[in-house]
């Protein structure tokens, strides 16, 4: 399980959006249900956040950094970039549970 130590903004990213930009067909998660195609249920969507280009770059980074992504799938900048586009900012009080451990119906990636 995750839990916010402080408030924080996190990215989210739809299972319909992260199909359409097959990361289905590159990103492997062994006993990620949620991610591999657990529920199929629908997930709560926004629009698109805005994002300065700080913002962009810190998540850019962030994506390429993470050793464990980085370990399924290397992601082009393109594919960042399209996944940066489609995220949206979610606001997390301090102490919330963001993903819980076997969670079919997480939608945090």
């Amino acid at each position: 399980s995750i839990v916010a130590e402080a408030p924080l903004k996190a990215f989210k990213l739809t299972r319909e959006n992260f199909v359409a930009l097959k990361l289905t067909d590159k990103l492997q998660f062994v006993n990620r249900k949620a991610v591999g195609g657990g529920a199929q249920g629908a997930a709560k969507t926004k629009a698109p956040s805005p994002k300065t280009e700080e913002e962009r770059r810190h998540i850019a980074e962030a994506l390429r950094g993470n050793a464990n992504l980085q370990s399924v799938v290397a992601l082009d900048d393109d594919r960042i970039q399209q996944m940066i586009d489609i995220m949206w900012k979610e606001c997390v009080a301090k102490g919330t549970e963001v993903i819980k451990q076997g969670d079919l119906e997480a939608d945090y990636f």
